[in-house]
């Protein structure tokens, strides 16, 4: 039995749906993984034993001088993902971290294919519990520093899986490539709608929509989301978040 669910996000430079996190992971050894394409470089750890870690995701030519400390096993995930019925083994809450499979997903391999407009590399991950098949699809476009990133779910053994969320794109240690605190080093630009009010641009800080920096852990997230039949009457799917001390969006 085989069935796959792909769900689709575009992200721009460093503008993607997260929110950063404190440290990096441990690598194992000197292993590093590097994706560079034009203007734009992410940088991938291993921790654990061929556990894969996105590290930093930055313009191809920005020297980060500081380096974080290190992270809880949990942090730093290139995907997430949550299976039905299983046990997240983090801090429950509002967030994304520390969900099944995602926590015990294992490294397989990078595969590159040329595309008419840029390049495309697939990172191949595995459950080895349930037989999943996890692809992270990175899509980099030659006439403009972006990334389509998605996320593809095969099933590749006999028994009906059910996944509670998977995420799209991530992005971590976004807020710490610089000294001070999320609300000081980050602002977040969201388009909202309504009724002769299209396409306005909203910002703010981390704090003004719930994530709260308290020099610990946090269980809450910044979400947006639409109810009704009118999808776009309030929130787009479209957000930026900009780094006010790096000069980065």
């Amino acid at each position: 039995m085989k069935k796959q669910i792909r769900l689709c996000i575009w992200i721009g430079m460093m503008a993607a749906l997260g929110q950063p996190v404190v440290g990096l992971p441990q690598s194992d050894g000197d292993r590093v993984l590097t994706l560079q394409y034009e203007a734009l470089k992410l940088d991938f750890g291993f921790f654990d034993h061929n556990r894969l870690r996105l590290l930093t995701m930055l313009p191809g030519d920005y020297a980060r001088t500081i380096e974080p400390a290190l992270v809880e096993e949990s942090a730093g995930k290139e995907v997430f993902i949550h299976l039905t019925g299983a046990n997240r083994n983090a801090h429950h809450g509002s967030k994304l971290t520390g969900g099944l499979a995602g926590s015990r997903l294992l490294f397989v391999d990078k595969i590159e294919n040329p595309l008419p407009t840029g390049l495309q590399v697939i990172l191949v991950q595995r459950d080895p519990v349930r037989n999943l098949r996890v692809e992270s699809f990175y899509e980099f476009h030659r006439a403009s520093p972006t990334i389509r990133r998605y996320t593809r779910v095969i099933n590749e053994g006999e028994e009906a899986v059910g996944i509670e969320y998977v995420s799209s794109a991530v992005l971590h240690n976004y807020s710490n490539i610089m000294p001070g605190s999320p609300d000081e080093n980050i602002r977040i630009h969201y388009a909202y709608n309504s009724w002769k009010q299209e396409a306005q641009w909203k910002t703010a800080r981390p704090s003004d929509l719930g994530w709260n920096d308290n020099d610990a852990f946090n269980l809450n997230g910044i979400f947006m989301s639409n109810l009704g039949s009118w999808s776009t009457i309030q929130y787009l799917p479209m957000a930026m978040i900009e780094h006010i001390k790096a000069g980065i969006t």
